[in-house]
């Protein structure tokens, strides 16, 4: 593969896609202090996988709820406003960087696992430094 020249990676920039207006909005609410859950459900159900996704998230062994949990407001109440932003992102995120990107000289995949990668240690290094909030140092994108 060539290198790519600084010149010629800025003039990709116009080839990124932008953010889905849904993920922009959880986005927005989910940083807002007067906004709830059912706000952000009513965004969120608007996109069957990402609503699919949260609902996952939630019945997950992870959080061991004891019961079912069916409905995107609870699953958002139980998992947080922060794991619902780094949900709905990696979400959209995934698919652009699961493919494999030349301009990263990065195979299928790969630039996908290091972002993985790197969240789950800034997440530990925020823990072992104890910074006030580890959420934030591990989100993806």
């Amino acid at each position: 593969m060539a290198k790519l020249s600084l010149d010629a990676i800025i003039a990709r920039v116009d080839e990124l896609p932008s953010l889905p207006q849904i993920v922009v909005r959880v986005m927005e609410l989910t940083e807002d202090p007067d906004a709830t859950a059912f706000d952000i459900n009513d965004v969120i159900n608007q996109d069957q996988n990402i609503t699919a996704q949260v609902l996952r998230m939630a019945n997950s062994l992870y959080y061991g709820y004891t019961r079912r949990i069916s409905t995107v407001t609870d699953a958002i109440i139980l998992i947080g406003f922060n794991a619902v932003r780094s949900l709905v992102l990696a979400a959209s995120v995934s698919k652009i960087l699961k493919r494999e990107l030349s301009g990263y000289l990065m195979g299928e995949g790969e630039l996908w696992k290091h972002s993985q990668c790197a969240a789950v240690y800034a997440r530990l290094l925020a823990r072992k430094v104890k910074f006030k909030s580890v959420e934030p140092a591990g989100r993806i994108g």
